[in-house]
């Protein structure tokens, strides 16, 4: 008969054994999750890896053959775009970058690399170094990695300024500053802190002046006109002597544009009629006064009215009474021309003729 004692140490054993078993199958579970992490974390390495040489040499077509087109959660054709922009603009010499971290998002991994970047403006013959940091995100495709996202400062894609403006900021990104140093036939020796490595030679964003050429320019985020950078794109618009209105460039001044919206009979009584008369004016700025005036099929004026302003971009509506049944009423906007129009040509609406 076995002991009270010997059957207790039997029972503890078998706990153990339970508790040891299932303590090695959750440390297996855990060491395959984290061999199964640090695999994808080694693929998208390998891919970004490969986006640099391919970037290095100014293979595009390499290049976009690791980029997603259709799961691509950006303008792709943009980025596309930006990065023709960026092999016609500059010449690659090297890109060097450190891996700062991965993070994995269940199959997507984010990519978080510090990068220096060292390359030649065609137009201006400077060799340029820029630096930033910037997070790319990889998903799982077919069994491979590919890009879907970038974030931070533009590595790939930096001289156009569309795509700079759709790139996202992060977190410990910087200020881009592009060092940047005119090829001359014989340098000589260059000592820290003088020559070509003082502060007066960088194109930045706080030293515009020293950005020569317009992709030197963009590049550090300034805007380009008339043969010089400067810090708002109203600025370089003026610098070309154009009009700056509707948050963009135009080769025209701002004028107003008045229209007829509408025209409707709110109460018709005998031989005149009630008309609710629509007015907008579509420009970029205020009309000051004009007339509108109804003018029936023989030329006479049937009414007139004076406005006094309308405001950009806004409507008013104004009550006027005519006779009817003598033809067709034409309502003219501006009747007396007072007013240079963007468009002249949409200041007249016909209300056919309504007998009653």
């Amino acid at each position: 008969m076995i002991s009270q004692s010997i059957r207790k140490a039997m029972v503890l054993m078998t706990a153990l054994v339970l508790l040891s078993s299932a303590a090695f199958s959750e440390t297996r579970y855990e060491r395959d999750l984290v061999v199964k992490d640090e695999t994808r974390a080694m693929k998208v390495e390998k891919v970004f890896k490969e986006l640099i040489a391919a970037y290095e040499d100014e293979d595009p077509q390499g290049f976009l053959e690791l980029v997603s087109d259709d799961r691509f959660r950006q303008d792709y054709i943009t980025f596309t775009d930006a990065l023709y922009s960026d092999f016609r603009n500059y010449e690659i010499h090297r890109v060097d970058y450190w891996i700062d971290r991965v993070v994995s998002d269940h199959i997507k991994q984010f990519l978080f690399v510090k990068w220096e970047k060292r390359y030649e403006t065609l137009e201006s013959g400077r060799q340029n170094t820029l630096s930033g940091y910037s997070r790319f995100l990889f998903d799982e495709i077919n069994g491979n990695y590919l890009l879907i996202e970038l974030a931070g400062n533009p590595l790939f894609g930096g001289s156009l300024q569309e795509w700079r403006e759709e790139t996202p900021p992060i977190s410990g990104q910087v200020v881009p500053v592009a060092a940047a140093t005119k090829i001359t036939t014989d340098p000589g020796p260059v000592s820290p802190g003088t020559g070509n490595n003082t502060l007066e030679n960088l194109c930045s964003i706080t030293n515009l002046g020293q950005c020569l050429a317009q992709a030197d320019c963009e590049g550090a985020g300034g805007y380009w006109g008339a043969g010089s950078c400067y810090a708002t794109p109203k600025d370089a618009c003026d610098a070309e002597n154009r009009y700056w209105y509707n948050g963009m460039c135009n080769s025209t001044p701002s004028l107003p544009d008045l229209t007829i919206l509408k025209a409707e009979i709110t109460n018709g009584t005998g031989s005149t009629a009630d008309f609710a008369v629509t007015i907008r004016n579509n420009g970029p700025i205020a009309s000051g006064p004009f007339k509108v005036q109804m003018i029936h099929d023989t030329g006479m004026p049937a009414a007139t009215e004076t406005i006094s302003n309308l405001d950009a971009t806004s409507s008013t509506t104004i009550t006027m009474i005519a006779p009817m049944g003598l033809g067709d009423l034409t309502i003219i906007v501006d009747s007396d021309h007072a007013i240079s129009e963007s468009d002249e040509s949409n200041n007249s609406h016909v209300i056919p003729d309504m007998p009653w």
